[in-house]
């Protein structure tokens, strides 16, 4: 047997590190930039996770970054936390495969994983969200492509190379900006980018308006792979306000049947080499039928010849059986259930088959009471040919 193939995991995350943007941006604007700061307090849960410092609170990594102010989350990097559950965590507690490259192909190998892509995590969540949120936009820049400077030179290099693939952001902001962000990247070999779910949810234009068509072609001319992950929509089903968070989960698969209609009747890609492979498999297609009407024409045809030689060997079996009795024929036909031939002669004194000898009392009741006996050795029919 083979060995199973590794896996090829297209949905994972990695913690950012607590520098990323400190030691990126310029100096005069690393004060209101992403910084992670360790402090006591309790998280306040609103629509987006906001944080209350306390001096007997609890201690937790928080991103400050202009006016947001967010805890780091368990849920951002659970595995090894115990158990699963909402909460804050601090980047010590956090298994080192989270946010160390050596560590974590070491737990890639442990998980039979071959390659990896890696969407970004609590800070800009899962598309960059963040950071289209913020209002200074040429800050927000400057933190889009800190993270994707970091994710292609640090995370995605060396060792990693090859085994972590970077996905990038853009600026979700501006489509002229996306466009050339998506240039930058892949001119330092990252080939996949991610991107809203539902753009329209963030308050953006929506896939049908054909403002992100010089997104989708730059991708298209730098072969870029376009990811969208659930829940990059900052929006999940809910039923009502007080179902458990359980019913949103079981349900978030929705998120991407709305992506997949979204995409396919927006006319947002061309789809011309697609109608050219739907054509030549209908085509071939086509070809495949036709054969097998001919197949079953041809088996038809065998099936009616089969049929009348069968009932011709009926015919003559039941004229040539007429004196042999219901029991013996029964017999004869079980036999040849089993073997191709169920009729032997004997053998001088022997089974015609086996070569078992047959004591003489039962040669000689073949001879008086009837010519055929069965062998006991091997379940033939026997026959004295001196009295066939």
């Amino acid at each position: 047997m083979g060995s199973i193939p590794r896996i090829i995991s297209v949905d994972d995350h990695v913690v950012e590190p607590p520098d990323l943007w400190s030691s990126r941006l310029p100096s005069g604007l690393r004060e209101r930039g992403p910084r992670l700061v360790r402090e006591r307090g309790r998280p306040v849960v609103t629509a987006f996770a906001t944080w209350q410092p306390s001096d007997d609170g609890e201690w937790a990594d928080i991103w400050y970054y202009d006016d947001l102010v967010t805890p780091v989350s368990r849920m951002s990097a659970a595995v090894g936390l115990g158990e699963l559950r909402w909460g804050t965590v601090i980047y010590d507690e956090m298994r080192p495969g989270a946010r160390f490259q050596r560590e974590r192909l070491l737990d890639m190998d442990a998980n039979h994983v071959d390659v990896s892509l890696c969407f970004p995590n609590t800070l800009p969540r899962f598309c960059g969200q963040t950071f289209a949120e913020r209002e200074d936009k040429e800050l927000a820049l400057l933190c889009v492509q800190a993270y994707n400077d970091w994710i292609i030179d640090e995370w995605c290099a060396g060792d990693g190379y090859g085994r972590l693939v970077p996905i990038t952001m853009v600026p979700l902001w501006d489509v002229d900006l996306a466009v050339e962000e998506v240039r930058r990247c892949a001119d330092h070999g990252a080939y996949a980018v991610t991107f809203p779910e539902n753009p329209y949810s963030l308050g953006l234009p929506s896939v049908y308006s054909g403002e992100w068509d010089p997104f989708f072609r730059e991708c298209a001319e730098t072969d870029t792979v376009v990811c969208l992950h659930i829940g990059s929509s900052s929006k999940m089903p809910q039923t009502q306000p007080d179902a458990p968070f359980i019913v949103t989960s079981t349900l978030q698969f929705q998120n991407s049947m709305h992506s997949v209609l979204d995409f396919a009747f927006s006319g947002s890609y061309d789809d011309s080499e697609l109608r050219s492979t739907v054509q030549s498999s209908e085509s071939a297609l086509t070809d495949v039928e036709t054969e097998q009407a001919q197949a079953r024409e041809e088996i038809t045809k065998e099936r009616k010849e089969i049929d009348s030689d069968l009932e011709a060997a009926k015919v003559q079996r039941a004229g040539k059986t007429g004196g042999v009795s219901r029991a013996l024929l029964g017999k004869y036909d079980r036999i040849r259930t089993r073997r191709t031939q169920a009729l032997y002669a004997l053998r001088g004194e022997s089974c015609g088959n086996c070569d078992t000898a047959i004591p003489m009392q039962r040669r000689n009741q073949m001879a008086v009471n009837g010519p055929i006996d069965v062998c006991e050795a091997c379940g033939v029919l026997l026959y004295r040919a001196d009295t066939a």
